[in-house]
């Protein structure tokens, strides 16, 4: 057997197979588009769905009166968050709604956020949105 490289040896590579592209006919266009303009149309019908939709059944929109019938106030903790990038959410408004439901009012109580408090867990006294 003779192994030695001869520049003149042809080397003959099997042909490149290309893969046949199909073209999208006519009908195949139409296909794409009925199928967007049916997506479309979905959207749409599942949009005007869920925009008419009402938040609470109606069956459970009740008086807070109906409730909480054994209590004449209701108060209610509100709280608004303020957060950062790397760093701790922390409350920067606090107020206390108390509704008075015999007489039908509302009186807003605000706490300011330096108002000092004791965090028991931590045995120190901080600012009230420290926790």
């Amino acid at each position: 057997m003779n192994f030695e490289h001869n520049p003149n040896t042809e080397i003959k590579m099997p042909p490149l197979v290309r893969k046949k592209r199909r073209k999208l006919t006519t009908a195949g266009y139409l296909a794409v588009i009925a199928f967007f303009l049916l997506c479309l149309s979905f959207g749409f019908w599942l949009g005007g769905k869920i925009n008419n939709s009402p938040l609470v059944p109606e069956e459970k929109q009740n008086n807070p009166e109906h409730v909480f019938q054994s209590r004449d106030i209701l108060n209610i903790l509100v709280l608004g968050v303020d957060q950062r990038e790397n760093e701790p959410a922390r409350a920067d408004t606090l107020m206390v709604a108390a509704l008075d439901l015999r007489e039908k009012e509302v009186h807003l109580l605000s706490i300011p956020r330096d108002t000092r408090v004791p965090i028991p867990t931590k045995g120190v006294t901080r600012r009230i949105n420290y926790a």
